[in-house]
């Protein structure tokens, strides 16, 4: 050929050259440009991931204070908007995202108006059952079968729209609560239309009353439903994150719909969201994220400024150029030097991939520690919300330590690892509480339940699976929850037992002292009634004399009567206070002039010192108990004197008895209030006292409101205290009493009742002597028959008569037999408080045996004159 016959230039090395040169230069910017893509794209992959991770990790998160509140609200009973609302608050509070918690009811169509009405009358006086119309706007829901009405919701500010949003109306969140309940779990509704304002999703978690259902509706209590808005989520979950060329779509897979739309922050002007074909018919990466039941994907569009970064190695492509094209040349001059650059080259490339491959292995195992992180901490959540609604019910008071316990079941396999792979056993008191489903399989933690430091029962735990807790811990803190709930059970029953042993202590007493009057009352009153005839026909000086100091041993039995009785009125709250405005000075000067003699008969001084101080008391009640305490002073004092006085003590007026006598021992202040009770009388002298006095001021002081203070010395006296009111105005001076000639009993004609031979027969006498008619008998029927339909002008009856009838009953069959209206009076030795309010209820006269003639008489008086001139009138 002659191009074979032709010989090369002296140019043709070098074209030879500079050709492979640029041939070597153009694949070089080939190989760049290609590693540079696939740079890019991986960069994009894992910032795409991540963000995906993120969004994922805090949904997660969000939906678990939605089942927090689930288990909170699935093991309290009664379940009423101040509990929900101060559990709901704390988990609101502490979260970022959530928006509001809310309580759905399950309400059947004929429950809705009364319902309705009880949610105006707790405080929501706009309350009505609504649906959201077709503008969005609210409407009264129409009628249906069964409404899933917004009965609380925390915040309630700014929330105020949702109450009584039927959830039911609406198809898409009808459907997701009908999946959450089918699915017993939380389950998340797409994309809606809010009450309040703008869009959201919903977390829905259904909740059912402990036990197993066959059916979800069976035992269904309600729902906890939680409001997020996704663009707070979205904006939560990156926070924090580095800016990136990159737009974020967030669509929701199963119904196709756009959620949310993040442009990328390096964006100049403020962008557009773009249609989804647009978004997938150009350069994109999708991510999914599954949550609550539902399937999102996560959209990435690159910016164009990162389609199109800037290559730093493109001005570096000519110089590498002209390097490989003097490495051409150096190759023709010398082989070796080409062959070294190459092997250096080969070893670089397998050191920049061997980094490659240990920073993904890095990646994966941070990935890896976060999960495990993720799942302790949703451990420990269910754990301390468990142990907090524990808490919530071993002191609710409405619960007994069996229905803790039961519920404690169903509680502790819920917050140690799930209902499906845990199981809770309680043993206390002998008796063995089950969770539902429970079986012993699994790993096995126990803990004693210790109630007065001793052990009472045991909880297990049987775990299928390591939820990454500390399952010793927790189960340690449950039982010391249910051991101090049962250390406060077994107190209560203690308290209980003791109160009710007291009570029927003071009863007995009370029955005994009330039986001790009456059968010692009976025989004084005939005593009285006989003697006061008898001293009428004495001529005898010395018979005078006996008959006198017969007297003077029954005033003393008549003194311990009356003081049981006052006991028995105090007791039985038939003495009622009637405070008025009066000037003590009155009252001490009587009580002086009234004691003098007492005090000049025992050669003791006894000074009243002057006030001119107006109090607020009842001045009867108070006159007592002064008088108790004076008689009691002069009774201890043997020299000296005693001292009644006043001293004013800012709006008080302390009034004090102070004396000189034998003073009290200070172990024995706190006993000298008690019934019988003397200081230094072991013989139990009746000359000093019955043991009465204080015990009555103890009891009238505290009817009145007022308080008594003792100090005392051992043989040097003592002093008592007593602080009053002092009035906040002038006092009016009291009206003297008018008085009136008695009208006389002669003709009258009186209807004695009494079952006792002796004292009826005494009545007759005395009434007789006074110039009455009597007709006496045993019974109501006797005194009929003997009145043959005359009426009487009094009728007088014993309380207990035979037969179980009382002068109450024999009293009215009089009065209605005779068809009389005459004025009754009712003797009784009864002293018990109930036999005292039952007497005076009926509107009867009342007089405690031993009744003494002259007071009789002068009652009998009273009453005659009163009937006379009401039939004037």
């Amino acid at each position: 050929m002659w191009f074979a016959k032709r010989k090369p230039g002296p140019y043709a090395p070098i074209v030879i050259i500079a050709v492979l040169g640029l041939l070597l230069t153009a694949g070089s910017m080939i190989l760049f440009e290609r590693a540079h893509q696939r740079e890019q794209t991986a960069r994009f992959g894992q910032e795409v991931s991540e963000r995906a991770s993120l969004l994922a990790e805090r949904l997660n998160r969000d939906v678990s204070i939605i089942r927090g509140v689930d288990s909170y609200a699935s093991v309290t009973p009664g379940l009423t908007g101040g509990h929900f609302r101060a559990f709901a608050r704390e988990q609101v509070r502490d979260s970022e995202v959530v928006q509001a918690l809310e309580w759905i009811s399950v309400l059947h169509d004929h429950e809705r108006p009364m319902f309705e009405a009880r949610m105006r009358a707790m405080g929501y006086r706009d309350f009505a059952i609504r649906e959201l119309d077709d503008a969005g706007r609210l409407v009264p829901a129409a009628t249906r079968a069964r409404y899933l009405p917004v009965t609380q919701v925390e915040p309630l500010a700014g929330n105020e729209a949702v109450l009584g949003l039927d959830l039911a109306s609406d198809p898409k969140r009808s459907e997701a609560l009908r999946k959450a309940c089918q699915e017993d779990r939380a389950i998340i509704t797409p994309q809606l239309r809010l009450a309040q304002e703008g869009a959201g999703v919903l977390v829905v978690s259904p909740v059912h009353a402990p036990g197993e259902a066959a059916t979800c509706d069976e035992g269904l209590r309600g729902y906890v439903v939680g409001l997020f808005r996704i663009s707070l989520i979205v904006r939560k979950a990156l926070e924090g994150s580095a800016p990136y060329p990159v737009d974020l779509y967030l669509y929701d897979e199963d119904d196709g719909g756009a959620l949310h739309y993040e442009p990328s922050a390096l964006h100049v002007q403020a962008p557009a969201p773009l249609s989804k074909a647009a978004v997938l018919a150009g350069p994109h990466l999708s991510q999914p994220i599954a949550v609550a039941g539902r399937t999102w994907s996560l959209i990435a569009r690159p910016l164009p400024e990162l389609l199109a970064a800037p290559r730093p190695f493109l001005p570096w492509v000519p110089l590498a150029g002209l390097v490989m094209t003097a490495g051409i040349c150096a190759y023709l001059a010398g082989g070796e030097s080409r062959h070294r650059r190459q092997r250096l080259l080969t070893e670089a490339l397998a050191a920049s991939n061997a980094r490659l491959e240990d920073e993904a292995a890095v990646r994966g195992h941070v990935e890896e520690s976060l999960k495990v992180r993720t799942l302790t901490l949703s451990r420990r959540v269910r754990e301390v919300n468990g142990l907090y609604a524990l808490s919530k019910l071993s002191t609710d008071p409405a619960l007994g330590w069996r229905q803790v316990c039961r519920q404690a079941v169903d509680l502790l396999p819920r917050s140690a690892g799930g209902v499906e792979d845990a199981g809770a056993r309680v043993t206390v008191e002998g008796e063995v509480f089950e969770s539902s489903g429970f079986r012993a399989l699994g790993r096995r933690v126990s803990c004693p339940v210790l109630a007065d430091g001793r052990t009472v029962g045991e909880i297990e735990l049987f775990l299928l699976d390591d939820g990454g807790g500390d399952d010793n811990a927790f189960l340690s803190a449950a039982a010391e929850i249910l051991g101090r709930h049962m250390q406060a059970h077994r107190t209560q029953k203690a308290l209980e037992a003791a109160k009710a042993s007291a009570e029927r202590a003071t009863e007995a007493k009370a029955r005994f002292f009330a039986a001790a009057s009456h059968d010692l009352r009976q025989p004084l009153q005939a005593m009285h009634l006989f003697l006061h005839i008898l001293r009428q026909r004495l001529d005898d000086p010395k018979s005078i004399d006996i008959a006198s100091k017969l007297g003077e041993a029954m005033k003393t039995a008549d003194g311990l009567l009356d003081a049981l009785l006052q006991v028995g009125r105090l007791d039985a709250g038939t003495v009622q206070a009637e405070p008025t405005e009066f000037a003590v000075g009155d009252l001490l000067t009587r009580l002086g002039d009234e004691f003098s003699l007492q005090a000049r008969a025992k050669n003791l001084r006894l000074a009243v010192v002057k006030s001119s101080v107006a109090v607020r008391s009842d001045p009867v009640l108070l006159g007592r108990v002064l008088g108790n305490l004076l008689s009691n002073a002069l009774r201890y004092t043997r020299r000296g004197g005693v001292v009644l006085g006043a001293r004013r003590r800012g709006n008080m007026l302390r009034l004090m008895v102070a004396d000189s006598g034998i003073g009290i021992q200070p172990h024995e202040v706190d006993s000298i209030f008690q019934e019988f009770y003397q200081v230094s009388n072991p013989e139990r002298d009746q000359a000093r006292g019955l043991g009465l006095g204080l015990a009555i001021v103890d009891r009238m002081a505290r009817l009145l409101g007022h308080q008594v203070q003792v100090t005392s010395v051992p043989g040097r006296g003592s002093c008592f205290c007593i602080d009053v009111p002092i009035a906040a105005g002038p006092i009016q001076a009291p009206v003297p009493p008018v008085t009136t000639d008695s009208p006389a009993l002669v003709g009258l004609l009186v209807a004695v009742v009494e079952n006792e031979p002796s004292q009826r027969e005494g009545l007759d006498l005395l009434l007789t002597q006074w110039g009455c008619t009597v007709v006496s008998g045993a019974s109501a029927e006797e005194v009929v028959s003997g009145l043959a339909r005359r009426r009487p002008d009094l009728v007088l009856s014993d309380f207990r008569l035979k037969g179980g009838q009382t002068g109450l009953d024999a009293s009215r069959r009089i009065l209605a037999a005779t068809g009389a209206a005459a004025p009754c009076v009712i003797l009784t030795g009864d002293t018990s408080p109930e036999r005292i309010k039952q007497a005076q209820q009926s509107g009867f006269r009342l007089l405690h045996k031993p009744v003494d003639p002259p007071v009789l008489m002068a009652l009998l008086h009273d009453l005659v004159r009163r009937e006379r001139r009401r039939a004037a009138i």
